[in-house]
């Protein structure tokens, strides 16, 4: 099947990093194209041990499942918590159940443009994680460190995109994986991050401030419920700028 390393075509790589955590000799680098995209770059530390190639999900397309499925949907039943998600709070409604003890929770949080994948070993600071980031999250060593806590014996609950967490289980293929809970966020692409970067500099140049918060579906504060839990807008992106100004954006759907 090849993957993007052996072809260099981007139609046959997620961007989830497993290859460039997987490399013992830190052989690879993850480098942005033209559009701000990030693709593995091997460099000339490689000894071709292979592991990268092993590791990668589209060479080792995980099994998908027809039989047995079962969709249902609800939210969180307090309002507050709904007010500060953007998918009615049910991965705060998860932690809940799964995080009793001795646990580490993996989620993509941002600043600014930059969206990056951390970890906390408190469910009170799950805001970090909440409100959805339209933006190719890098994954750090997360991969490493979700590993490093299972052989310590924690329970770890992992956030992310179809894509990571195939490329997070590829990397924790010979670990047991009894504690570990992974979370998909169902994912139908991210916009270009020099259409971003290009939004960023226009603020910057009319505004005189970089950004400091995004928030891509804003809660507009209509009352939901008989509360004043908020009700995101898809179309409708929040900007806070560094010097404190803010701005709303109209976006296409």
């Amino acid at each position: 099947m090849g993957c993007y390393l052996d072809s260099n075509m981007k139609e046959k790589c997620f961007g989830c990093e497993a290859c460039k955590q997987i490399c013992p000799r830190n052989a690879i680098e993850m480098v942005e194209d033209e559009e701000g995209f990030r693709y593995p770059k091997i460099n000339d530390k490689c000894i071709n041990c292979g592991l990268c190639k092993k590791v990668c999900p589209y060479s080792n397309m995980p099994k998908g499942y027809s039989e047995n499925k079962i969709a249902f949907g609800g939210y969180h039943k307090d309002w507050r918590i709904r007010d500060k998600s953007t998918s009615g709070g049910a991965f705060s409604a998860i932690v809940d159940a799964y995080c009793d003890s001795n646990y580490v929770i993996f989620g993509a949080t941002a600043k600014g443009l930059k969206v990056y994948h951390t970890y906390i070993e408190d469910k009170n600071e799950l805001d970090k994680f909440r409100k959805s980031k339209y933006s190719q999250s890098s994954i750090g060593n997360a991969y490493k460190d979700a590993k490093k806590f299972l052989q310590e014996g924690k329970k770890v609950i992992f956030s992310g995109t179809p894509c990571q967490i195939a490329g997070l289980r590829a990397f924790l293929k010979d670990i047991d994986l009894n504690n570990l809970l992974t979370i998909e966020v169902i994912c139908e692409g991210v916009p270009s991050p020099l259409y971003m970067k290009k939004y960023e500099e226009y603020l910057k140049e009319k505004y005189g401030s970089q950004i400091d918060t995004l928030d891509y579906r804003y809660t507009s504060g209509k009352k939901i419920f008989g509360n004043l839990g908020g009700k995101w807008d898809f179309e409708v992106m929040y900007t806070l700028l560094r010097n404190r100004k803010s701005t709303k954006k109209r976006q296409m759907v």
